[in-house]
């Protein structure tokens, strides 16, 4: 709110106790001062540079809010100090221009008089500002931050917080400071300097209520804290509850020594961060004290080994059934180029090299075991989240005995791990097994090592024999919804081949001669989302049977870049499935396998019938072998398809009609099935459909049915070298709904719209909704459509129109259509066009904001002259911008005698239309342009537009010999 000064009246409220001008710009404030009984004054988010003086008059004064006030400068000296019942003072994220005594501006002793303060918000630019015998005792509530480092935004987590930047107990002995950080629950601490420990320094007690730490900056720093420098009775953190660390590059271990029972306690959270000379995160014995430790996060730590590093010295016997970290929900490692280890080991118990030894390779957490006196460790299993990106030394993870409860697991970019889950353990009493009960999102990127998901081993003691003959889906991820597997070479099974190599569980895989992706061993009942992106071994994805309800909530499935696949679906087609995307697959030759499909058939003598009765979204690109959806006689039915894309699908035809011709020849064997056979399939709801780059010499073959597309909106037409016509005249009634048209490198086209064969009375009703055209790359085009037609079409509701690169254009639009709702004009690089509109059609864009026309070599005039009255006057109401690039032969605006008027023009750009002497020879309107940018310019202006241009033009000439144009009386602004 603007306000000049306060109300004259207020000075009357002689008792008002409570004044808020929060957000209030207001230019005068000492009227306050006579308010003498005020108790709250706030003034937050002002935009005042200086407080009035007068403010010392409020002595009953009891909270003053100055928060947020960032462009306050000056606080008058004894302001402060002479409030003395403030109780509460707020200037977070506003004034900071404290000075030392005797000063002009505030200083920092006077909060030394105010005896009643118990909560303060301020921010100090140096320590050195900071009397040294200023004490906070009576402080309960303080934001007190030292240093130009800090932001006031974010969350604060307590009433007493406080940062420190470039603090050195040395050169700052300041008591106030020293006794406030041993009361301090939310401490940030950053570009510390003096000493390896400096938090021994700072508090020598362990920070006793301290629950925040958060150090950053400081290469100095070697550990955290050591337990030499704590007194022997002292634990240390006791209640710290989060610990982040960043950028301590030397810090060599956060918690260095043997500490008391208690310390850490009730630590939830660590987070370290560009910490380079850490090898390890705790020692064991720090480790078994983080019993509430919920979440860690690591990353950027080069030197990182492992999480936990135990010594000899520090295994004892009754900590043998204590798990580390009991409570750890989330853990996160990212960056760790040397981490091969979650815990160390130093003689593991299985019979394998140590260097394959990753993680806590332990049996289940009730059956622990000692061998040669070294505790095997395991994690509690509680852990929710397990997120590992770039750890190029980890080969694979914890055991699943220790994810019983894991709901999301995203491995990335590790180099050398060569299976997720090791199930050489599994206990199978039944025939099957669960695993995982709790995991929602798998997620594995870039994985080259990475052969199969699950290792099963090749012990046949691992598989009962039970398992051989027992139903598929012996191991079961129950609640798994999620699965994203993205840049895996490597990788041929989702389980490897193990016991079942030799025993196929299922006789109807003796005829696959290689291994599938998702066989009979493994079940997800509950997969909504699959995504599979580069795998390049992988041939097939199901096999000939899967488990029952296993992906039988499938809903949506991405598959590309898999160069080896064959086919997407086997006998099973998920009937759920609401959207499905293949892309860049080079060996795919159809979606449904040709010998295992075994689907339902209608009566019909088309034989089978593919019903996707959820789908809504189809998707095939780039699939240079793909002949056919199912290479069998079939059709298809898509009730509910919303978006179809079938692009740079260079042997399958989209569209075909079933004539006597087509069932001869596909009897016989010479045609392949196209993706939808005619009239046997319909759209009913699809919306969006893309063309592009695929076998058909036609788009639309020509017994089209009429009911077809009846809500179709967006058409994309793409790389179709062959089309003459992009919408014939059969197919505008069929197109009646169209709304967005974009055409683009279809190098045959002449023409976008075919009007040939329409009766007069129903062709200016087509296309009547349509709002936007692009037409771009279209060498052959040379209009939209012939203009002997006439009504024409009706683009009453057309808003944008663009054509660029269409270099064989010689007309536009015809001088018949209107254009009353288009608001952007977008014409560039098309050669032959001699100029863009007629006077009609110019007189019809009475909406229209943006012009921009360019690199139209043979283009003389935008509107065209076509003998018009010079009194006649085109008005363009809202052109706001307008556009002209590189027009060499652009002469003007418009060479007929029309009156121009440009009442909402503001911006205007002109560059490289050298032969432009004058916009128009008439009179010219332009009362909101200042001035004319000429390429990366501020702009010029003289008079009005047409001196302007002139001048411009005498500017990139000189005295020319060509006749100077006559300005005219009538230019004006």
């Amino acid at each position: 709110m603007q306000l000049p000064s306060l109300p004259f009246s207020l000075h009357c409220l002689t008792n008002l106790r409570t004044l808020c001008l929060d957000g209030c710009k207001v230019e005068d404030i000492v009227m306050i001062a006579k308010l003498k009984k005020l108790e709250i004054l706030s003034l937050m988010d002002s935009d005042m540079e200086q407080l009035p003086r007068e403010i010392a008059l409020l002595t009953h004064l009891r909270l003053l809010d100055l928060s947020g006030s960032s462009k306050l400068k000056v606080i008058p000296s004894d302001v402060i100090s002479s409030l003395s019942q403030l109780e509460n003072l707020c200037m977070a994220n506003s004034f900071t221009q404290w000075e030392g005594e005797g000063k002009s501006n505030a200083c920092l002793a006077e909060l030394k008089d105010l005896s009643h303060l118990t909560s303060l918000d301020i921010q100090i630019r140096d320590a050195k500002l900071l009397p040294k015998d200023i004490v906070f005792d009576n402080l309960v509530r303080y934001r007190i931050f030292v240093g130009d480092v800090w932001s006031w935004g974010g969350i604060f987590e307590t009433n007493k917080t406080l940062k420190l930047n470039k603090f050195d107990t040395s050169l700052h002995p300041v008591d106030g400071i020293i006794k406030l950080l041993k009361r301090t629950e939310d401490l940030h601490l950053c570009e510390l300097c003096s000493g390896t420990n400096v938090l021994s320094k700072l508090d020598g007690e362990g920070f006793l209520k301290l629950k925040h730490l958060n150090v950053e900056s400081s290469p100095e720093i070697q550990y955290i804290v050591n337990s030499m420098d704590l007194p022997p009775s002292h634990g240390a953190f006791p209640v710290m509850e989060t610990l982040s660390l960043n950028q301590l590059i030397n810090l060599q271990e956060v918690c260095r020594g043997q500490f008391q029972a208690g310390s850490f306690g009730c630590l939830r959270k660590v987070e370290v961060k560009d910490c380079d000379g850490l090898k390890f995160l705790f020692s064991l014995s720090v480790a078994r004290c983080l019993s509430r430790l919920e979440e860690i996060k690591v990353t950027r730590c080069e030197s990182m080994v492992e999480m936990v590093s135990q010594e000899r010295k520090e295994i004892r016997e009754d900590a043998v059934n204590v798990p580390l970290f009991p409570e750890l929900r989330h853990l996160t490692l990212e960056d760790l180029p040397k981490l091969s280890n979650f815990c160390f080991e130093e003689n593991p118990v299985l019979p394998k090299p140590a260097s394959t030894i990753v993680g806590p390779s332990t049996p289940p957490l009730n059956q622990p075991e000692i061998r040669d006196g070294q505790l095997l460790l395991s994690l509690g299993g509680n852990l929710r989240s397990l997120k590992l990106k770039n750890c190029m030394s980890l080969l694979k993870l914890f055991p699943p005995s220790l994810l019983q409860n894991l709901e999301e697991l995203r491995v990335e970019n590790c180099g050398q791990m060569e299976h997720v889950f090791d199930l050489e353990e599994l206990n199978v009493d039944d025939g099957y097994v669960e695993r995982l009960p709790k995991l929602k999102e798998l997620t594995l990127i870039g994985l080259p090592k990475l052969r199969h998901i699950c290792n099963c081993g090749s012990s046949r003691n691992h598989f009962p024999s039970s398992m051989a003959s027992a139903p598929v889906g012996n191991i079961i991820f129950p609640k798994l919804s999620d699965i994203i597997l993205v840049s895996l070479p490597n990788l041929t099974s989702f389980v490897s081949p193990g016991y079942h190599s030799l025993q196929r569980l299922h006789h109807a895989d003796l005829d696959t001669p290689f291994s599938v992706l998702f066989d009979e061993r493994v079940a997800f009942p509950s997969l909504n989302f699959l995504k599979i992106s580069g795998l390049d071994n992988m041939k097939k994805i199901w096999p000939n049977q899967i488990p029952q309800d296993s992906f039988s909530k499938l809903e949506f499935m991405i598959v590309e870049f898999c160069g080896q696949l064959l086919n997407i679906f086997s006998s099973c087609m998920p009937k759920r499935l609401q959207g499905l995307a293949v892309d860049g697959c080079s060996s795919l030759e159809a979606v449904f396998d040709v010998e295992g499909t075994n689907v339902k058939v209608d009566c019909s003598s088309l034989g089978n019938t593919f019903v996707f009765p959820k789908a809504t979204s189809l998707i095939l690109k780039d699939l240079p072998q793909l002949k056919s959806f199912y290479p069998g006689a079939h059709t298809s039915q898509w009730p509910l398809l919303e978006q179809l894309m079938v692009y740079d699908c260079h042997k399958l035809n989209v569209f075909a009609f079933e004539s006597p011709t087509f069932q001869q020849r596909h009897g016989e064997g010479n045609l392949d099935m196209p993706l939808f056979l005619l009239p046997h399939v319909a759209f009913p709801n699809l919306e969006q459909l893309t063309l592009g780059q695929n076998r058909d010499t036609e788009i639309w073959p020509k017994q089209f049915p009429v009911d077809s597309f009846p809500r179709l909106r967006v058409l994309y037409v793409y790389r179709n070298k062959d089309i003459l016509v992009v919408i014939p005249s059969f197919m505008l009634q069929i197109l009646h709904n169209l709304e967005v048209l974009h055409v683009g490198r279809c190098s045959s086209v002449k023409e976008v719209f075919q009007l040939e064969g329409l009766d007069e009375e129903n062709q200016a009703k087509r296309l009547g909704r349509l709002r936007e055209i692009r037409l771009r790359d279209l060498p052959g085009l040379m209009h939209l459509w012939k203009e002997n037609f006439k009504p024409g079409l009706d683009l009453q509701s057309l808003e944008s129109l663009v054509v660029w690169n269409c270099v064989s254009l010689i007309n536009l639009v015809p001088s018949s259509v209107s254009f009353q709702n288009l608001a952007t004009l977008d014409v560039q690089s098309c050669g032959s066009l001699r100029s863009l509109i007629s006077p009609s059609v110019a007189k019809s864009l009475v909406k229209l904001k943006t012009l921009k026309i360019g690199g139209s070599d043979m283009m003389e005039e935008v509107v065209a002259h076509e003998g018009g009255e010079a009194t006649d006057e085109i008005t363009f109401y809202n052109l706001q911008y307008m556009e002209l690039l590189y027009l060499p032969n652009l002469t003007s605006f418009s060479s007929g005698g029309y009156i121009l008027s440009f009442p909402s023009l503001e911006q205007m750009l002109v560059k490289e239309c050298l032969k432009m002497k004058i916009f128009s020879p008439s009179l010219v309107t332009t009362p909101r342009l200042e001035r004319i940018k000429v390429g990366d310019d501020e702009g010029h202006w003289q008079d009005d537009l047409n001196t302007t241009i002139h001048n411009l033009f005498i500017n990139a000439h000189g005295n020319v010999e060509a006749e100077i144009v006559e300005l005219g009386a009538g230019s004006a602004l």
